[in-house]
């Protein structure tokens, strides 16, 4: 599987299951934005002209539009994207969660 020359935003990139995500990714050749309210985790991918790392609240429509432009701008394109974001509320049961 190649990616190569495609672009991705990964929301939600911070947290385990999104880093695997962007790391697959990057391995595979891909440019990657990745988002999320922490991303310390996504430090170790910096050095690379192939990811970017965004922080910031996807509750925010501004955020949301930001994130979206700097991409365009960035890598030119905007291939795909990849929502993880989400927030466990594991004792909450799905048709009560706002």
């Amino acid at each position: 599987m190649t990616f190569e020359n495609k672009t991705f935003i990964v929301t939600g990139a911070g947290g385990g299951m999104g880093e695997e995500t962007v790391k697959l990714l990057l391995d595979n050749g891909a440019n990657v934005v990745g988002c999320d309210l922490h991303t310390d985790n996504l430090s170790k991918y910096e050095d690379t002209d192939k990811f970017l790392a965004f922080k910031g609240d996807l509750l925010d429509e501004n955020v949301v539009k930001d994130i979206f432009n700097v991409t365009a701008n960035q890598f030119g394109s905007i291939d795909g994207l990849v929502n993880i974001a989400g927030i466990a509320q594991s004792a909450t049961p799905i048709d009560e969660v706002s």
